[in-house]
């Protein structure tokens, strides 16, 4: 059913599917919801629900701008429009799942309050279990609160932490270094996806629904992230469910793991009930490449590139967008109100389901060559649907859809529509933010594109153009993006100490170049983000221009009066190395490519053994290195 929306209102950018609500973004930061209103959590005028779209009406909430939002069960957390702190709020913070502390706990409503996850780093995203919550900031690290009853929040021990009531850093086993680029919750368990690809797990494992493998399939809590191996292929996005999991290849292949009662993995429960293997989801004679997944309880949605939506799994409550019946165990297209929407972007509650849609576009008609280019717009056909762009579209045809009013209003014509059934640490700001400005290329950061085949009024089949349009991910900031250095940035840094003619400007520009670089060093997770991984779009730092690179700010860092770099550098890679060795472990331990290469770049930095020597009988030194 297509949701009526307040008048003038249409320019939603964000969405979020909870446990009983629905929540939508807009473009200027207002958090609009519908559904249950149950301890007042929607609005406070004592309605059981809240019918329709609505601004979201908490006293407390007048003034929340907010870029993204997720819910749970009876918790809500939305990243503040600057990416600098989270809102939430709660029907019940029995958990401690709203993350404002101990003082805060209880079966009572929770108030809305806002915290800053990490003094002075921005969140990039947000992700809610039915008790717990994830947050991955610009630093590539995850934070984790709530319920651990089933490991999910993972730390060592579930009977030491039954619950964690602030946000607390997810630092063991697979996460120690890995680069995050993107988190998902689980009803009971959590997933990510580093930066090089790899996909992380931890939590309930329960008819293997974190798919690592058969020699789990007998384990039902898994409390520290473990690497999922044997993924055919590097992996684009993951999503977590009521009981189970799917993760996106690059290619657009869907694998899924966990139960299958309800035929939520694409299979037939009567001859597959269960996988605790990563299985591929079969779309028979489609072919088609999915961009982006939404799982709820028992349901799984599939965002095509192409802008088509499907389905499968339970439909007991019309989740999806079917009237209620029996489950799908294969595929099949969810029809939309109007057949020609363009969706951009899916969420799914355990029962429900939410799309963001817009009109297709207005196209201009390619000039012929003989003629220059006109300014006026054409209502296109219908679009042609399939699973592949149509031959003869190409590259240059593309430049000629007018993309100019869509970054004016990006979501002018944008539809809602929803299926429904019956921790505090010192933080450098000014090195932090100089890494934050170069940004992270990695398409793994991006949510990508969908590619969508339109005729425009007057050509041929053949000529029909492609638009493209970036597909939005529930929970993410759009503004924020991830912290790393390229090596274009570097050698500036180190250009602009040479070229510096005064002396106080060679001491700022050795400033410059030392903090930012012991920035790098401390942070494994920012130092895992300056080098090439699969899908970034161009290589940042290698290590032999590292070296050398190092090796001229050495050599500068004499010239002047500023302190050595050495000795801070040191320093900063000695707390990188701390952040790797488990507690009470050794650096043997590690296990992933990202913790090694991690170490062989603090191995680069000129004079180790005497830097160590030197700083570690130093009176009141740290401890040394493991």
């Amino acid at each position: 059913t297509a949701v009526r929306l307040p008048e003038g209102r249409s320019d939603f950018s964000q969405l979020g599917a909870g446990w009983e609500q629905s929540f939508f973004v807009s473009h200027g930061g207002s958090l609009w919801a519908g559904g249950s209103n149950r301890a007042g959590c929607l609005s406070g005028d004592g309605a059981e629900q809240v019918l329709g779209l609505q601004p979201l009406g908490r006293e407390d909430a007048e003034d929340l701008k907010a870029a993204a939002v997720a819910s749970g069960r009876e918790h809500f957390v939305a990243i503040r429009r600057d990416g600098a702190s989270l809102a939430t709020w709660g029907c019940s913070n029995e958990f401690g799942q709203t993350g404002q502390g101990g003082e805060q706990m209880g079966i009572g409503p929770c108030p809305l309050r806002s915290f800053a996850v990490q003094p002075g780093v921005k969140i990039h995203s947000v992700a809610c279990g039915q008790d717990h919550a994830l947050a991955l900031t610009e630093r590539g690290e995850v934070f984790a609160w709530g319920d651990n009853m089933s490991g999910q929040l993972g730390r060592s021990s579930k009977s030491a932490t039954p619950f964690v009531s602030t946000p607390q850093r997810v630092e063991a086993g697979a996460l120690r270094g890995l680069a995050v680029r993107q988190i998902a919750a689980g009803a009971h368990h959590s997933l990510v996806l580093g930066l090089s690809g790899q996909v992380a797990a931890w939590g309930c494992n329960r008819r293997g629904r974190l798919g690592l493998g058969s020699g789990y399939d007998e384990v039902d809590m898994v409390s520290l992230p473990m690497l999922v191996a044997d993924l055919p292929g590097g992996v684009r996005s993951v999503a977590g469910g009521g009981r189970h999991s799917a993760v996106v290849l690059r290619k657009g292949v869907v694998l899924s793991a966990g139960d299958n009662r309800s035929g939520q993995l694409g299979q037939d429960p009567a001859v597959l009930e269960w996988s605790g293997t990563f299985i591929e989801l079969d779309f028979a004679d489609a072919q088609l490449q999915v961009r982006a997944v939404a799982l709820g309880e028992a349901h799984s949605l599939f965002l095509t590139y192409t802008g088509e939506l499907f389905g499968v799994g339970g439909n007991d409550r019309g989740q999806l967008g079917e009237p209620v019946g029996a489950c799908w165990s294969a595929p099949r297209r969810v029809d939309m109100p109007n057949a020609n929407w363009i969706i951009w972007a899916v969420a799914a509650g355990p029962g429900h389901s939410l799309v963001l849609a817009t009109e297709p576009p207005c196209v201009r008609q390619p000039p012929s060559p003989a003629s220059p280019p006109t300014s006026g717009l054409h209502s296109p056909k219908p679009m042609p649907r399939a699973g592949s762009a149509p031959t003869g579209a190409s590259g240059a045809v593309r430049d000629w859809i007018d993309e100019g009013e869509e970054e004016e209003a990006p979501l002018a014509r944008t539809v809602a529509y929803h299926g429904f059934g019956a921790a505090a640490e010192d933080t450098d700001e000014k090195p932090l933010e100089r890494l934050r400005s170069i940004g992270c290329a990695s398409k793994l950061a991006n949510s990508g594109k969908l590619v969508i085949p339109v005729a425009a009024t007057g050509s041929r089949a053949h000529d029909s153009l492609l638009i493209s349009r970036p597909v939005v991910r529930p929970g993410v900031a759009l503004g924020v993006g991830f912290m790393s250095l390229s090596v274009e940035a570097l050698s500036k840094m180190v250009q602009d100490v040479s070229a510096a003619r005064l002396e106080h400007e060679a001491e700022a520009a050795q400033e410059r170049l030392r903090t930012t670089v012991a920035a790098v060093l401390r942070l494994p997770t920012v130092l895992s983000s300056c080098f090439q991984f699969p899908g970034t779009n161009e290589a940042r730092l290698d290590a032999g221009g590292l070296c050398a690179q190092l090796l001229e700010a050495r050599r500068l860092s004499a010239s002047t009066k500023a302190a050595p770099a050495d000795e801070q550098w040191a320093a900063a890679a000695l707390q990188g190395v701390w952040a790797l060795a488990p507690s009470g472990g050794l650096l043997r331990n590690m296990r992933t490519r990202d913790q090694v290469r991690a170490l062989v770049v603090w191995l680069l930095v000129p004079n180790w053994p005497g830097l160590f020597a030197d700083f570690i009988n130093q009176a009141g030194g740290p401890r040394a290195p493991p």
